[in-house]
């Protein structure tokens, strides 16, 4: 008896829950519902100023305005450069650093992340790999969408099914459908989605001041294998093979973006090099990500080219 009366409490709230789900989308204009007739610029900005004033009250956030984005899919069915990273590709750039010694230390999620591709902005990339990460610990996440099997001893992510081209759909719309995603509407879309799947999602800001990120924080989160969803404003992308080392120097291959761009990352690395007097010379710090494109997985160097714009511990319970 009792287990039934709890059944059917949790049946009453689901119908509650998507009752206000309902009602956000048609006071958002989520989805292309028009309001009343304000314009789309408009109901954009109402739809900002109610979820900030509802879950930013007290903190607010620098960059709120910043538009991430890009990542559609052109009419031959293949990504383009530009859009897909938020900005033009601007300049591959060798980076010559001279040292007497070097060390090096870092921590990376093993199994990294799914490798999906989306027809949206990069919002809706990023957000798609952090549901399709926590798929495999969490049952019926993603529903229609298998997470991956183990192959050799090696966890294998799976491709976009059913499951995840769904899930990219309806984080697009709870987004806000634009071409690009502001913070407030990537932290909106992606609380919403778990609370539409009766989870709870965490996104807690490691950002510590103008470019500057919380390291020990977001170090930390790696190691309980939780991701890191990365906003930037201007970025270099380094590959794997990307950094050529030798006895006194390092050469590291930049393709330096000027858009703004979402990618999720689960790990770091970190170079110190010194001199011949032992002094510390410089102290890098690279993030590994999933990019949002087509090269898939690699490094993003913080600080010295581009801006953080901010960064979220993402966990899904």
């Amino acid at each position: 008896m009792i287990k039934r009366l709890k059944i059917q409490i949790k049946i009453i709230i689901t119908f509650i829950f998507a009752l206000v789900l309902l009602a956000s989308f048609s006071l958002f204009g989520f989805g292309g519902i028009v309001v009343a007739e304000a314009s789309q610029e408009e109901q954009l900005y109402s739809s900002e100023r109610i979820f900030k004033d509802a879950f930013f009250s007290g903190n607010e956030l620098d960059n709120s305005d910043i538009i991430f984005g890009g990542g559609e899919l052109d009419n031959n069915n293949s990504y383009d450069t530009t859009s897909e990273r938020g900005g033009d590709s601007i300049e591959f750039w060798t980076e010559r650093v001279n040292f007497n010694r070097r060390t090096q230390s870092g921590f990376a999620i093993a199994d990294r992340t799914p490798h999906w591709l989306s027809d949206y902005h990069c919002g809706v990339t990023g957000g798609a790999v952090v549901f399709g990460f926590y798929n495999r610990r969490i049952n019926n996440l993603i529903p229609n969408q298998t997470a991956g099997m183990y192959m050799s001893s090696r966890w294998m992510w799976s491709g976009r099914q059913e499951g995840a081209r769904e899930l990219q759909s309806r984080l697009f719309m709870l987004m806000g459908g634009g071409h690009g995603v502001t913070i407030h509407q990537y932290i909106w879309g992606m609380m919403m989605q778990a609370g539409l799947k009766g989870r709870s999602i965490t996104l807690q800001s490691v950002r510590a001041g103008h470019n500057q990120l919380n390291e020990a924080a977001m170090t930390a989160a790696f190691r309980r294998g939780e991701l890191v969803s990365l906003f930037m404003a201007g970025y270099s992308i380094v590959g794997f093979t990307g950094i050529e080392t030798f006895a006194d120097h390092d050469l590291i291959f930049h393709n330096i973006s000027n858009g703004n761009h979402i990618m999720i990352a689960y790990g770091y690395r970190r170079i110190r090099y010194y001199n011949a007097s032992n002094q510390l010379i410089r102290n890098d710090i690279y993030l590994y990500v999933k990019t949002g494109f087509s090269m898939g997985h690699a490094l993003v160097p913080l600080y010295r080219i581009g801006e953080v714009s901010d960064a979220f511990i993402t966990h899904i319970v």
